[in-house]
């Protein structure tokens, strides 16, 4: 008897527990649902709370006018932004459609070549900022790649068995995003040609414009016609501070006063913002283009003149017997003077070597590195969790129009 009692007691038991598992499943299936859910609306909120963060730094550095100096004077702006937002807040600053102010450059060069392209990339104005290149020479042989750091690699008269023997280390660089530009006359050898996207048969095309001739898919010719032509000027020992321009081979002699600039070829003298023409007879296809003075720089270091014709002519770059390129096409030590002086092929940038010196060479030189740096972050995201993006616009100004968009991405920290 005692034992069937206690056989039912046990049943008796082991039905009140799996009623009571029964109905701790039943709650927790329904109370799990509100949990998640709160989480959820707790998640929204924080985006939202986030959202608005970057919303209210973005229109309080529009009503104070700072927002449009990011690129002009970022560390400013970067500390305005840490004194606005919240404590617990961190962001990251991503610019697009804008040039990078500060561009980083390797030089698979020798060190008189580096002295040579540092002759090129001379720091250019643009839309009220200016745009710096610093360049550092590179034993590219040496190295297992190309540095990552690099925003840009230069190539000066890479010869084929050079191209050939760092061809995987090229794509390898190429394929992170980074642009290369390499200046030199047009090679035949296939590691080259296949780098810019060219072949060795014949062809034929227009003067070298950039109505007629302009790279696909690039922003080389706002960034030409941005920088313009910075022209230095220094005191002979007679008192007037002189220059030379050198455009379509030929030199025209500046004064400036600091305040005006005086071309002594033409009996003109302009301040800054003035325009003039240079006679058509002077250009390489007969037709009359036109110059703003863009800048003066008042201790009579220099003078910037900007082309307006978006249809800029360029002169022969190469030396008599080069290859040239027509198209996308080589021709063999062709005399014609009718031939394209850059080739693209997606971030890989060819320009013609210059024979003589040349201020359209170089403004074309750095209008190609600035248009591969592009896409940078002004500040760099560092433990991102959960973040949330908000956009803002910029319209910059007055060189050329150009349309700058930034993206800030905000998250908390705990």
């Amino acid at each position: 008897m005692k034992r069937d009692k206690c056989k039912k007691n046990t049943v008796r038991k082991g039905f009140v527990q799996v009623i009571e598992v029964a109905i701790a499943a039943l709650l927790i299936v329904l109370v799990l649902p509100v949990f998640f859910g709160w989480l959820n609306v707790k998640q929204d909120w924080a985006r939202h709370d986030l959202a608005a963060s970057g919303t209210g730094v973005i229109s309080s550095l529009e009503a104070g006018g700072n927002l449009s100096q990011i690129f002009s004077n970022t560390q400013e702006i970067i500390r305005e932004i840490e004194a606005i937002k919240p404590a617990n807040v961190k962001y990251s600053i991503y610019a697009e459609g804008a040039p990078k102010p500060r561009i980083l450059m390797a030089c698979a060069c020798s060190d008189a070549q580096l002295s040579y392209t540092k002759s090129i990339f001379t720091p250019a104005l643009f839309n009220g900022g200016t745009v710096n290149f610093t360049i550092e020479k590179i034993d590219l042989g040496a190295l297992p790649s190309i540095p990552g750091n690099y925003d840009v690699t230069v190539f000066i008269n890479y010869a084929d068995s050079d191209w050939t023997a760092n061809r995987q280390k090229i794509s390898d660089y190429l394929k992170t995003g980074k642009g290369i530009i390499a200046i030199q006359a047009a090679s035949g050898g296939a590691d080259f040609l296949n780098t810019f996207n060219l072949s060795s048969a014949g062809g034929s095309a227009s003067y070298q414009n950039f109505t007629s001739y302009i790279p696909a898919g690039t922003n080389i010719e706002k960034y030409f016609i941005g920088f313009g032509f910075d022209v230095p000027t220094a005191d002979g020992g007679t008192g007037t501070y002189r220059g030379i321009w050198n455009i379509w081979e030929k030199q025209k002699r500046i004064n400036t006063t600091g305040t005006t600039v005086g071309l002594e070829d033409y009996g003109i003298v302009l301040g800054e913002g003035g325009i003039f023409s240079l006679p058509s007879a002077e250009s390489p296809d007969g037709n009359k283009y036109s110059f703003r003075v863009k800048k003066i720089w008042a201790d009579k270091s220099g003078v910037v003149f900007q082309p307006l014709n978006k249809s800029f002519v360029f002169k022969d770059f190469l030396n008599p017997g080069e290859n040239k390129v027509a198209g996308n096409s080589i021709l063999k030590g062709e005399s014609a003077i009718t031939y394209s002086l850059m080739a693209k092929n997606g971030t890989a940038v060819w320009l013609s070597d210059n024979k003589t010196v040349s201020d359209e060479h170089r403004a074309l030189a750095k209008a190609a590195a600035a248009s591969l740096s592009e896409n940078f972050y002004l500040v760099k995201p560092m433990n991102v969790k959960n973040s949330v993006n908000v956009n803002s616009f910029l319209t910059l100004c007055c060189d050329v129009p150009a349309t700058a968009k930034l993206t800030f991405s905000l998250w908390y920290v705990y």
